[in-house]
């Protein structure tokens, strides 16, 4: 399957974005002192969702794994497997042996589809979702199988229960079930006052924090009824680019319209049929029902469309293709014409599926949102969040920056309890710690630079991609990772392979390239702990292993090099997604940095950037007040900028970092520092990077890893615009004090040819 694939295959087992709404009740509930007495309102999350039976689940799910993020995700395949099973079973009621045959592939195919890929890709949303959806989907089951029965009244209420009780979408299921009631002849009124109760007890979180209590972050009502939203929304799990609009998308307004009238027709052919077959279709009205609601309910509260909505709002879909089932395979004689045309129409029905499905499922990336917080750099970021660079805030969230103290939050109470990225067997990367300062690339002008690789062909990705990477090391290039193993490491295990880019074929002087890993210590000669030749046809992997048990309680040094028989050509070496796997003392530190500091400090060879200097800089939104002896400061407006309005031809590559220590007062909205910069052939500062500022309004060092922009070596930096604030000051005491801002220089030669 497709989307178990993409979760085994890529990511990382990290926690991220919305979890930082748990952390807390985990923290006191594990030390023992939670109060149960606030755990329905402390799970009412976001102001319109109750998340009281997921929290419970990922409780039970924290005690087994020690909250491994993937068990999760696996859990959410499990629902929607299960979810499969019940629709399949209601929806196929009463038709022949083919059509049910035929329908568990299609239903799958709609349940299991890429356009969900952020519901099974991250486990906040994927276990929410998926036991709202179950519920409702026992709920439908339940009715369908004991049609005016008290058992489908009870197997109603427990859906119910457990769809209300894990998102704001599961109020829609108890309009919808007593739908259900009428149309599958449940006549008892004590049924339909079994169905109040139910909906009332578990509704209650909703009508006590949404209506008699309401908190500030309470939802209100953005629109009744905006036909163009519901449109959109309706055709949302059908369409491409999701995550690049979340309001409009032509693909997603047309399928919407399409499968909105397709619905439509086929309700109006219903109408005035036989009662057996209106309790057959009943299942599917319910599905496609509930899906109308749960998009109109959508729009009540949003003005745009997540890319995980796609969940709920493929059950629209799933309806359609229930009820095209069961006319499609109508024997009603006594209205031919009506016959004729229900199949007609479930022709139709099913063309326009597979050809909205085609044109929109068979990839997920550009629908993936939620895996660039799950990447490799994302644990990584999360592990080490007391030395990480405040740019790795943007690799754990993604509501923007600007409050890189919430890596704290996050982390703090996961290291107490050595649960996630902070449990006993963890998984260190190459391509996660190269957002650290512990990854070092080592490059020489004239060959290929240090790059990441999907596969052993194809285009190069960022080192921030979710994908597992490999590196080219072309020779004589090499990178290194700085590592510290605990004292009480009890099993760790390098891991890799190596193999020579499909590149190498196309390279004449491709006679070979010699691949070798070698361990590092402080005054110690280097260890070969892996060699192997590979000829320029060895384009399949050859796997590796070095056991680094021996290393506890040490700080080494991994350098993956290669060496080429023919100086600069030929030495396209590939090692594949290189990581560790480790076993600690579930005793001991969850996590050991390594000893002495790797980040350059500055020297007197620095290249200083004083903004203060009008000759250098214009500035605009910002006025210079008196300079403290720490450095110059600014009264700034909404939108300061300093643009360089000389002439620049600095060689990047002879610098390692960017270095700023500054301060920003508190009233101050987008706390980020942005540079903008151009290179050499372009003509304005189109390329920028981030790092997000501290809140308390204190001076603080920051750093930026030049390695990190990934750019041609050597290249000129030719363009430079600095934004010292992103946002504007909510006050007009808004202040910036920058006592300086340089290029750390490295300590190699010019990499650039003179001029």
């Amino acid at each position: 399957m497709v989307v178990t694939t993409v979760v085994a295959r890529t990511g990382a087992d990290n926690l991220s974005n919305d979890y930082i709404a748990y952390v807390g009740i985990v923290d006191d509930v594990l030390r023992g002192t939670y109060d149960w007495r606030q755990f329905f309102r402390q799970t009412f999350v976001a102001g319109a969702h109750s998340m009281a039976l997921p929290m419970l689940v990922r409780l039970g799910v924290i005690l087994a794994t020690g909250w491994n993020g993937y068990a999760e995700l696996y859990l959410a395949i499990v629902l929607t497997a299960a979810r499969l099973v019940l629709l399949h079973g209601a929806l196929a009621r009463g038709l022949g042996r083919w059509p049910r045959l035929l329908l568990w592939p299609t239903l799958a195919a709609l349940l299991f589809s890429l356009s969900q890929i952020n519901v099974f890709a991250f486990g906040d949303a994927g276990l929410s979702i998926g036991l709202t959806q179950l519920g409702f989907a026992l709920g439908v089951w339940g009715l369908a199988h004991f049609p005016g029965r008290w058992a489908g009244v009870g197997l109603m209420a427990a859906g119910g229960a457990i769809a209300t009780l894990s998102g704001g979408a599961g109020l829609g299921a108890w309009p919808v079930f007593l739908l259900g009631l009428g149309l599958l002849g449940f006549r008892r009124p004590a049924q339909y006052g079994a169905w109040l109760g139910g909906a009332l007890l578990a509704s209650l979180p909703y009508i006590i924090y949404m209506v008699l209590q309401p908190g500030p972050a309470s939802h209100r009502v953005v629109s009744v009824m905006n036909p163009r939203h519901l449109l959109h929304a309706l055709g949302w799990p059908m369409a491409q680019g999701i995550t690049s609009d979340f309001v409009e998308n032509a693909m997603a307004f047309r399928h919407g319209l399409a499968g909105l009238v397709l619905a439509a027709i086929g309700l109006a052919l219903l109408l005035r049929r036989e009662r057996a077959l209106a309790v057959r279709a009943a299942p599917a009205v319910m599905v496609l029902a509930y899906g109308l609601l749960t998009v109109w309910q959508t729009s009540l509260f949003r003005s745009m469309i997540a890319p995980w909505y796609t969940g709920p709002f493929m059950t629209f879909w799933v309806g359609l293709l229930g009820l095209a089932a069961v006319l499609g395979t109508t024997t009603d004689q006594s209205r031919t014409w009506r016959a004729r045309a229900s199949r007609g129409w479930a022709v139709v029905v099913v063309s326009v599926l597979v050809a909205a499905y085609a044109s929109s499922n068979l990839t997920y990336h550009d629908k993936a949102f939620y895996l660039f917080s799950r990447a490799p750099a994302s644990a990584s970021c999360l592990r080490h969040y007391r030395t990480a660079p405040t740019s790795c805030e943007e690799r754990i969230f993604q509501w923007g920056v600007g409050h890189p103290e919430l890596m704290g939050l996050l982390a703090a109470p996961l290291e107490r309890h050595h649960l996630n990225v902070f449990s006993p067997r963890q998984r260190w990367t190459l391509q996660g710690d190269f957002a650290l300062d512990t990854v070092r690339v080592h490059e020489t002008p004239g060959v290929p630079d240090v790059a990441w690789f999907p596969g052993l062909r194809g285009r190069p990705l960022p080192w921030w991609h979710y994908e597992h990477l490999n590196v080219l090391v072309h020779a004589p290039n090499a990178i290194t990772w700085t590592v510290a193993l605990p004292a009480g490491l009890r099993r760790a295990t390098f891991r890799s392979a190596a193999a020579t880019r499909a590149a190498a074929r196309r390279d004449p002087g491709a006679h070979g390239v010699t691949v070798e890993v070698t361990v590092e210590r402080p005054d110690r000669q280097p260890e070969i702990a892996y060699r192997s030749h590979r000829r320029g046809g060895g384009r399949h992997w050859e796997p590796l292993r070095i056991a680094l048990e021996r290393y506890a309680g040490q700080t080494i040094t991994l350098r993956l090099a290669s060496t080429a028989e023919t100086s600069g050509a030929g030495g396209w070496a590939m090692y594949r997604f290189p990581f560790i796997d480790a076993v600690l003392d579930p005793l001991g530190p969850a996590v050991v940095e390594p000893g002495g500091s790797e980040t350059p400090r500055p020297t007197a060879a620095d290249l200083t950037l004083d903004l203060a200097d009008p000759a250098a800089w214009r500035a605009t939104d910002a006025v210079p007040v008196s300079a403290p002896p720490t450095g110059a400061a600014w009264l700034v407006g909404a939108s300061p900028q300093f643009v360089h309005s000389g002439r620049l031809r600095i060689c990047l590559a002879d610098y390692t970092h960017l270095f700023i220590r500054m301060a920003a007062t508190p009233v101050i909205g987008g706390r980020a520092f942005r540079v903008r910069y151009a290179i050499e052939h372009e003509t304005t500062p189109a390329r920028s990077l981030l790092i997000p500022l501290y809140s308390d309004g204190e001076f603080h060092e920051y750093t930026y890893d030049l390695k990190l922009l990934e750019l041609p070596r050597p290249v000129r930096l030719t363009g430079l615009a600095i934004d010292p604030i992103t946002g504007g000051a909510t006050t007009a005491e808004g202040r910036v004090d920058i006592a300086t801002l340089r290029l750390l220089r490295g300590d190699s030669p010019s990499a650039c040819p003179p001029g």
